[in-house]
């Protein structure tokens, strides 16, 4: 069962997990430039080559740049200023 303070928690968790993807993102813009933007539906292991959602062309630069920015303001609301207290399970995060 969750607590009522375990939502937030979760809830701050999940806005991690999407800043460390597009920080990830950034990563591979700066390395190898533009990236087919993340869907929000995966796709299946098995397609065939032939499948248009296995052969799509990279995204434009500035749609890459749009998509990373969006992604860090969305996980920005959800995230604290400051991170004032730590539990103990937390260290070193």
């Amino acid at each position: 069962m969750i607590k009522n303070g375990e939502f937030s928690r979760i809830k701050q968790y999940k806005a991690e997990a999407r800043a460390l993807r597009a920080y990830f993102c950034f990563c591979l813009l700066r390395q190898y430039g533009p990236f087919i933007i993340p869907e929000d539906e995966l796709a299946p292991g098995d397609l065939p080559s032939q499948d248009p959602r296995m052969t799509r062309a990279r995204d434009p630069y500035d749609k890459c740049v749009d998509y990373i920015c969006q992604e860090f303001d969305a996980a920005a609301e959800d995230l604290p200023l400051h991170f004032t207290e730590q539990i103990e399970s937390d260290r070193g995060r």
